[in-house]
């Protein structure tokens, strides 16, 4: 009986690590002029984004807090913390684009070889967010082995760190990608800057406390991986 319910949670797992961000992909990607709004149609076009900007932030920050994932492991076993934080960080992702506001005044227009430029580099930078979601394990990160681990009443497995691909340079390359990603601009519009502006601000912080987690959970071995690789930007040189 679980197998099957197992296999159905996998499908709703691959819909929203993949297809629910494709979304946000959409809304972020680099081009010449702005797209209509597709829900929200407000005249305070900017309050409401600043508004739709905190829906993933505060979701993902909430949601990976020490007391709260003890609960949801009281609540739903550790089985379905990771498999639900996967489908609350898609939806989240799937009304920031359904919800946003895009401005048509572009403060900076972008000529056309500047614009498949940066459409290059956005292409990359999620290519290199998949890349590094890799060597952590992409069943893992998406919460398959945790469903699949439930139906196999088995403990859930815990991936080892591999100081592989961009974690040989830079300690935390899914969010300098994401990064990458945000100030990837084709036409430089006041709403989109202002999301990036949010988000730049709230990768930075909730990378920092992340670093002080693992730094505290494993000691001198990060402390000396931090010497070796970059916090946010790649070390050219490894000490």
């Amino acid at each position: 009986m679980r197998m099957p319910i197992a296999f159905a949670l996998i499908a709703l797992l691959y819909a929203a690590a993949n297809l629910m961000p494709l979304a946000f992909f959409w809304l972020v990607w680099p081009r010449a002029h702005a797209t209509a709004p597709l829900l929200l149609d407000t005249p305070y076009p900017m309050l409401a984004n600043a508004g739709v900007a905190l829906l993933f932030p505060l979701q993902h920050s909430i949601w990976t807090q020490r007391p709260v994932k003890a609960f949801l492991h009281r609540v739903v076993t550790p089985h379905f913390e990771r498999p639900l934080y996967v489908l609350g960080s898609g939806l989240g992702l799937l009304l920031t684009a359904l919800l946003w506001q895009p401005l048509a005044t572009p403060l900076l227009d972008a000529p056309e070889s500047a614009l498949w430029a940066m459409r290059a580099v956005f292409v990359l930078s999620i290519a290199g967010q998949v890349a590094s979601t890799m060597v952590i394990g992409t069943h893992h990160m998406s919460g398959v082995d945790h469903t699949v681990s439930w139906a196999r009443r088995e403990p859930v497995p815990v991936p080892a760190f591999r100081e592989a691909f961009l974690y040989t340079r830079v300690r935390h390359p899914i969010a300098m990608c994401q990064l990458i990603m945000l100030w990837s601009f084709g036409t430089l519009r006041l709403d989109l800057f202002l999301l990036a502006a949010m988000w730049t601000l709230w990768i930075v912080l909730a990378t920092t406390l992340e670093e002080r987690r693992l730094l505290h959970d494993h000691g001198e071995i990060y402390a000396a991986y931090k010497k070796r690789a970059g916090f946010l930007w790649p070390r050219l040189i490894r000490r």
